[in-house]
């Protein structure tokens, strides 16, 4: 797998990737044994943690368990691919005025910007 030697954050390009899913433990393992994958675990609530999964010490992507809620209305483990943006709120508008459809308002994710879906 290649290393990234230049920033992702370029407005248009994916930057990011994580997976919600059901059993964390079953995925830290799968990855690790498929792509070498090591984890760290981040507390982000009472009972949530965001896993950060890593290569050769650089950062791959990040798995989370996936919500009751959304387990609840049949949402099935995913992973999430991330379009990085130069202004979250006017990208939302412009997908807006296309007829696009916004699942997640634009929000604060703690110190790594704003995002929406």
């Amino acid at each position: 797998m290649p290393n990234a030697t230049t920033p992702i954050h370029k407005p248009g390009f994916f930057n990011w990737v994580d997976v919600a899913t059901t059993d964390t433990a079953a995925g830290k393992d799968f990855y690790h044994k498929l792509f070498g994958w090591t984890s760290q675990d981040i507390p982000t609530g009472p009972d949530s943690v965001y896993t950060m999964l890593s290569l050769d010490g650089n950062l791959a992507g990040a798995l989370h368990k996936l919500d009751p809620e959304r387990q609840k209305h049949g949402v099935p483990p995913h992973w999430l691919l991330y379009v990085a943006s130069d202004n979250c709120d006017e990208t939302v508008a412009r997908i807006k005025a296309n007829g696009g459809a916004i699942r997640a308002e634009p929000f604060e994710v703690m110190d790594a910007g704003r995002m929406a879906v």
